[in-house]
């Protein structure tokens, strides 16, 4: 196995950076059932990532040379957010991701928070099974919605906090 090099995204990472984030576009459109997420230029979101006020750093995962993964930290309000985790489909189960977690986490220790937060939607099963996988295993917050739409759109099983049962 290929040993993973993280270090601090640099302009000649753009195009392989966006095309990770393009991939994590498409990912979303699928669970979410909607082409239009990201417009006509999904690889716009990773222009406006890195010009994000918010954004306090952003690192680049290299197996072998090749850009393999892309984590960035939002700090908004004193909170730190993970955002984004995205690992390249032929790089995953490889260490990559927590190569990432592991600099991030320890760029929000230096800085002196007490936790570092990601917010995956709730059906993203497999990113919340990850994420929990690499230590976030802490709820911190709860979002709830109202639906307002067709209740035709993919649903997942309930969800249980605590006794109240919700949909996700």
């Amino acid at each position: 196995m290929s040993s993973v090099e993280v270090r601090a995204y640099a302009e000649p990472d753009y195009d392989a950076c966006r095309a990770l984030w393009v991939m994590l576009t498409d990912h979303h459109r699928e669970i979410y059932d909607a082409p239009n997420i990201g417009g006509d230029d999904p690889g716009k979101g990773f222009d406006d990532f890195l010009a994000d006020d918010r954004m306090n750093g952003a690192w680049v995962a290299e197996v072998d040379g090749a850009v393999a993964g892309l984590a960035g930290l939002y700090v908004a309000h004193g909170a730190p957010e993970l955002e984004p985790l995205v690992v390249h489909p032929g790089h995953r189960n490889q260490g990559v991701a927590r190569a990432l977690v592991d600099v991030v986490t320890g760029e929000c220790r230096t800085r002196g928070f007490s936790y570092l937060s990601v917010n995956p939607v709730a059906r993203n099963l497999q990113a919340i099974g990850a994420y929990k996988s690499l230590g976030f295993d802490v709820v911190g917050d709860v979002e709830l919605l109202l639906w307002l739409g067709d209740r035709e759109r993919r649903w997942i099983d309930d969800v249980v906090i605590g006794d109240i049962r919700l949909q996700r």
